[in-house]
């Protein structure tokens, strides 16, 4: 429904939509090369990329003062320079494994993205009724997806080797998308409901 009434929804939820399908597109792709026994590490990292510049660009959009539109630039610049300076000295093989360091500094930039959205929020107190505020609900969802996600990829980096851990740490990131996945859907459903009531 929310993609029929694109040109009517708020920038900060276009981006969002625009998330939600490029993390479509990424996992089909994904899907496509772990099937034909293909490394798809390179698609990881592109994913972190634009994962990293959509979730700036959201916040970007949600805040409304400029000193905080000013920072999610400026972490948006040092993110991308930071990923690009990461990926000297450039080698092929380093391609081809997985990138917990870009992934750990995007996860930590969130939750800070996270945490000065609450601050702000409660600074405010504009809005009376938390449970209907669609930015609420994706911040705590983002929280959620993030901290797990920095934690699955330490428990990766200590424990890849080892036999310590009876699951599949993978698992967990499943599960945290599936319950991101549910989050977007809420708030997705609840921007068009109120595109269509304006």
């Amino acid at each position: 429904m929310v993609f029929f009434l694109w040109r009517a929804l708020a920038p900060s939820y276009r981006a969002l939509s625009t998330l939600v399908l490029f993390t479509l597109l990424m996992e089909t792709v994904g899907k496509v090369t772990y099937e034909l026994d293909i490394n798809n590490m390179l698609l990881f990292r592109l994913y972190t990329y634009f994962e990293a510049v959509l979730l700036i660009f959201y916040y970007r959009r949600v805040f409304t003062t400029r000193e905080l539109k000013l920072f999610c630039s400026i972490m948006l610049i040092a993110f991308l320079l930071f990923s690009v300076g990461n990926l000297f000295p450039w080698n092929w093989e380093r391609f081809a494994r997985h990138n917990s360091i870009q992934r750990g500094v995007e996860c930590i930039w969130a939750i800070i993205l996270c945490v000065v959205f609450y601050i702000n929020l409660f600074n405010q107190s504009t809005v009376t009724n938390l449970t209907t505020y669609p930015h609420f609900w994706m911040t705590s969802g983002f929280l959620l997806y993030f901290a797990g996600t920095m934690f699955q990829s330490i428990l990766m980096d200590t424990y890849q080797t080892t036999e310590l851990i009876q699951f599949d740490i993978s698992d967990i990131h499943a599960c945290l998308n599936i319950f991101l996945n549910i989050i977007y859907t809420i708030v997705l459903w609840m921007a068009s409901r109120e595109s269509i009531s304006e």
